[in-house]
């Protein structure tokens, strides 16, 4: 990585001697040093983002079809979820619609976890495929990644079990939520199918969208960390932020942040603190240890090698 301020540095004083050499005045050798450090700075900062954006539209373009295959996932599932739930409500007779019957409405939770753990499974397991080589050719790597190998089998049966898991405790609690809400407003069938209905067509678009760039960045860096250590040559990884108007301030401060390949940048429970625009924000890590990207959900960073 290049030292900027020692280049300029350097190259300023350069400038001070040859100017000497033709008998300018300080004041004036002090104007070129400036204009010299400023030139150079800012050329090395356009270099920068430009490695930045190469990097990120590259990682982008290779993962995109992932993504777009998980929100499909995703929506198959869910489509098969309300059509379940809107064929109890209507199985319901209006003097049975109390609260305490809600749970006769939903859907049979497990089932369900175990579609997602599949489905995202399958699809992580694809991209690791993917991204794994790409990330070999990136560093010039003399190996082969090996999908198979028991760190990342680790992962995925770790992982996705979770995921899935998490993932259907937030949909019931909300779709549980949604029914008694209607239910003690004096809904009948039609009102809670259609409270169903709405919930789930928002789900289709953003969520969906959310979720699937999460997974797919989460296991693309898994996929790193995997290469980073069959490689023999990684000892230490790097944050690199995506930077965009919408990088949040945790992701920011956490760019560049280097350290050993085994470690983590927060465990379970760590909390991150910033201060924006004089107040402190904090984000708990209460979803799992931060040993790569993505920090929260919508997170696009990427983790790299630190390669001596």
């Amino acid at each position: 990585m290049i030292n900027s301020q020692l280049l300029t540095d350097n190259l300023a004083e350069q400038v001070a001697v040859e100017a000497i050499k033709f008998y300018l005045a300080p004041d004036v050798v002090k104007t070129l040093k400036q204009m010299m450090i400023n030139d150079i700075k800012k050329s090395v900062e356009d270099e920068k983002k430009l490695a930045h954006d190469t990097l990120f539209n590259a990682l982008f373009k290779s993962l995109a079809p992932f993504e777009k295959k998980f929100q499909a996932m995703l929506k198959r599932i869910w489509g098969e979820e309300e059509r379940i739930l809107i064929a109890n409500i209507k199985k319901m007779k209006k003097a049975w619609l109390v609260k305490d019957k809600v749970d006769d409405i939903l859907y049979p939770t497990s089932i369900f976890e175990k579609k997602l753990e599949k489905g995202a499974s399958q699809i992580c397991i694809e991209v690791m495929e993917k991204e794994g080589p790409r990330v070999v050719n990136l560093y010039d790597f003399d190996m082969i990644f090996d999908v198979q190998n028991p760190e990342v089998t680790k992962w995925l049966k770790s992982y996705t079990p979770m995921f899935s898991e998490k993932l259907e405790e937030v949909n019931v609690k909300r779709l549980r939520a949604t029914l008694i809400e209607g239910i003690e407003a004096g809904e009948g069938v039609p009102g809670l199918t259609n409270r169903v209905y709405t919930l789930y067509k928002d789900w289709g678009f953003k969520r969906a969208e959310d979720i699937a760039q999460n997974q797919v960045i989460r296991a693309s860096n898994k996929a790193a960390l995997n290469v980073y250590r069959q490689s023999g040559v990684v000892e230490k990884k790097i944050w690199v932020t995506h930077f965009s108007p919408n990088t949040c301030a945790h992701c920011e401060q956490l760019d560049g942040t280097t350290i050993g390949l085994e470690e983590n940048f927060f465990d379970l429970g760590d909390e991150s603190r910033v201060e924006v625009e004089g107040k402190e924000q904090v984000l708990k890590m209460n979803y799992e240890t931060i040993d790569a990207p993505p920090l929260h959900n919508r997170g696009r960073c990427t983790v790299g090698a630190v390669v001596d």
